[in-house]
């Protein structure tokens, strides 16, 4: 890119802290970290099981304070995920629960991010997992070429239209395109 990145996508289980020695290193080259954070089961989040958890991710975001892109239980839609997130319903809830407990732990450096799959806008079952524009910061959806082979602005179209509709800034959090296509096609997608 001829650049330092901007925004450095890390990967988080839902017991794994944020503000580790590689989160520190890109902090200080003054990067902006999204932590996509794999949260746990939605009715068991809802029940308290997960509460310290939570409120001690809280607490170490905002004690890294720099503002911080968190990607909750990112691709919620996907139909694998069904056994965990339950129901859109659950999934919002979830959604409101851990961010209630964030604003609890002022954890305020936080902005949320909501970041279902493209396929799922397509499908017409994203829209479903929306928590609502006071509780979401910025809209994000995740496109990859599948096996159509659809050029990106034509998957993410069903999304743009949805996120037009909502007053938040918007972030691509992954794409791509799979080594099946070949090296042409594959270039020929990300140009």
């Amino acid at each position: 890119l001829g650049r330092r990145l901007s925004i450095i996508n890390t990967y988080r289980r839902f017991e794994q802290p944020v503000g580790t020695p590689s989160d520190m290193e890109f902090l200080a080259g003054g990067a902006t970290l999204m932590i996509s954070w794999a949260t746990g089961d939605n009715r068991s989040i809802l029940d308290g099981d997960y509460d310290d958890l939570i409120r001690k991710q809280a607490v170490a975001i905002r004690k890294l304070h720099r503002p911080v892109l968190l990607r909750m239980r990112w691709e919620m839609d996907r139909p694998n995920l069904r056994a965990t997130m339950w129901s859109a319903a659950d999934y919002i809830a979830a959604w409101k629960y851990v961010r209630a407990i964030f604003t609890q732990e002022h954890a305020d450096n936080a902005s949320w991010v909501w970041c279902p799959t493209a396929e799922g806008f397509i499908r017409g079952d994203a829209q479903g997992f929306y928590p609502g524009d006071s509780q979401v910061d910025w809209t994000c959806v995740d496109v990859y070429a599948g096996e159509t082979f659809q050029p990106i602005g034509q998957l993410m179209g069903p999304f743009l239209q949805f996120a037009a509709q909502h007053p938040k800034p918007i972030i691509i959090g992954e794409f791509g395109v799979a080594k099946a296509w070949g090296s042409q096609r594959r270039a020929a997608w990300l140009k």
